[in-house]
C-alpha cells in the first residue's frame, strides 16, 4: 500500500489513501538530494525526484503494467496519476525570474532577472542562494539588488573542494520572494572551470614575434629558410662524466689489487 510521505501539487486531487496495493517494488535507498514522496508499507522509497542538471528525474520503484501493478491499471485515478507524474518531469517553461549561471576559477556569480504577469520589473524582493557541495554540505548567500528587476550573488567555492582531478560539481538552489510569495525557485548543476594555465586559448603572435626579434631569430620560419640560415656561433652541450672516471677508477682498482698480491719475477 502507497504511503505519501512528502504533500506536494503533483499529487492534487488524488486521495493516496484510496490507492490499491502493488504486488511487488524494487528495494532501493533515496538519494541526500531527492524528495521523497511516496513510501512502502515497510518504509522502501516508491516515488521519488530529484533535479539533475537543468531536468528533472523521477524515480518509481514498482511498474505501470499487469505485473506488479496489476491493480493499478484498474484505478480510477491511474490517468491522472501518470499524467501529472509525467507532466512533472518534463521540461518546464521559464518561472518569472530568469536565472544566469557564470562560473570562475574561484568563485560563481549568479543573476536573477523577475518580471511579473505585465512584464514588470518586480523591485524589493529578497533572494537567497543556497550551494550543495559534493560532501552533502551547504551554504547560502543572499541576493542583492542591482538594476531594476536584477539581483545578483556571488558565491566563493571551497578551496578544499577543488583539488580532484576534474573541478567538482555543484548543485545550486536559488529562491526569489516578494511580498512573501515566492516569484522564482530554480535548481541548477554547476561545473566550476578549470585553472587558467589549463585553458585552450588561440596562439599569442605578438609575444612569440617579440621574444623571436629580443633573441635574432625568426618567427615562423619555413624549412627552406632554416637551411639557409649561416652562423659563427656553436653550439655547447654538456656532457657527464661521472660514469667514465667511476670506470677508470674500478679498473685500476683491480690493478692495484693485483699488484699488491701477484708477485711479479
Amino acid at each position: 500500500m502507497p504511503i505519501q510521505i512528502t504533500a506536494t501539487t503533483v499529487l492534487r486531487q488524488i486521495d493516496m489513501n484510496m490507492a490499491p496495493p502493488l504486488l511487488g517494488y524494487v528495494v532501493t535507498k533515496p538519494k541526500p538530494t531527492a524528495q521523497f514522496i511516496l513510501a512502502t508499507e515497510t518504509g522502501d522509497p516508491l516515488l521519488m525526484w530529484w533535479r539533475f542538471g537543468l531536468g528533472q528525474t523521477i524515480a518509481f520503484t514498482s511498474d505501470a503494467k499487469s505485473r506488479w501493478g496489476a491493480e493499478w491499471v484498474g484505478w480510477e485515478n491511474y490517468g491522472m496519476f501518470w499524467t501529472q507524474v509525467i507532466r512533472h518531469a518534463m521540461r518546464q517553461s521559464e518561472q518569472d525570474a530568469l536565472l544566469e549561471i557564470e562560473p570562475y576559477e574561484d568563485e560563481i556569480r549568479v543573476t536573477l532577472d523577475a518580471k511579473d504577469d505585465s512584464e514588470q520589473f518586480i523591485n524589493g524582493a529578497v533572494g537567497t542562494a543556497t550551494l550543495i557541495y559534493p560532501d552533502l554540505s551547504k551554504e547560502e548567500w543572499t541576493f542583492h539588488q542591482t538594476a531594476p528587476g536584477r539581483y545578483e550573488a556571488t558565491i566563493s567555492t571551497r578551496a578544499q573542494e577543488r583539488g580532484g582531478a576534474s573541478p567538482p560539481v555543484y548543485l545550486l538552489q536559488t529562491e526569489l520572494k516578494f511580498s512573501g510569495k515566492v516569484v522564482g525557485n530554480q535548481s541548477r548543476s554547476v561545473m566550476s572551470r578549470y585553472s587558467d594555465e589549463l585553458r585552450i586559448r588561440p596562439t599569442n603572435e605578438m609575444l612569440l614575434r617579440q621574444a623571436a626579434e629580443l633573441t635574432g631569430g625568426s618567427y615562423n620560419a619555413s624549412p627552406e629558410e632554416i637551411a639557409q640560415w649561416q652562423t659563427s656561433r656553436t653550439a655547447s652541450q654538456m656532457l657527464p662524466l661521472w660514469s667514465w672516471l667511476l670506470t677508470i677508477v674500478a679498473i685500476l682498482f683491480v690493478v692495484d689489487v693485483f699488484l699488491r698480491r701477484v708477485e711479479i719475477v
